[in-house]
């Protein structure tokens, strides 16, 4: 197999989440959900350590989830933040930044969050035993391969 190579580089996440947000536009507006997004810092928040592409990617699948699982003429809201303490960045620590998306979707149950990041799982809110159908709020279901969160979270841990 090959070997997935990921790039440690200076990323302004908040940039990247603008880019992420585009992408995402079209099934926004098809879905009729409304993505918001939240600096909560006053001042420019430090640039992050990562792989820019590799973000987006993460940004991409995150965002796609919210909006496909939130019903209609509803938001999502992304909030990026300064996940250190004043204290900590003076004392020279690195920086942390924490990134939320929060959607309207129907929730995850405990038992449903626990597989969540295991390889081609998904919630089954169907009743259907062998479907990969994922329930929403509104009734419809959603198909997926059940393998973006783990991607993502294989993403995160790289770098």
């Amino acid at each position: 197999g090959q070997e997935l190579v990921v790039r440690s580089e200076p990323v302004d996440l908040v940039s990247t989440l603008q880019e992420a947000m585009k992408v995402v536009r079209l099934l926004a507006e098809q879905r009729q959900v409304t993505v918001n997004l939240r600096v909560a810092e006053k001042r420019t928040l430090p640039f992050a350590q990562g792989d820019g592409l590799r973000l987006l990617q993460v940004f991409i699948n995150l965002l796609s989830n919210a909006i496909k699982f939130s019903p209609a003429n509803q938001e999502v809201n992304v909030k990026i933040a300064l996940g250190s303490s004043a204290l900590e960045v003076m004392r020279g620590e690195p920086a942390m930044l924490r990134v939320d998306v929060q959607d309207c979707g129907c929730g995850i149950s405990k038992e449903d969050q626990a597989r969540l990041f295991r390889r081609f799982q998904q919630t089954k809110k169907s009743g259907r035993k062998k479907s990969s159908a994922v329930g929403r709020r509104d009734g419809h279901f959603e198909r997926g391969t059940g393998l973006g969160l783990v991607i993502c979270a294989s993403l995160l841990e790289t770098m």
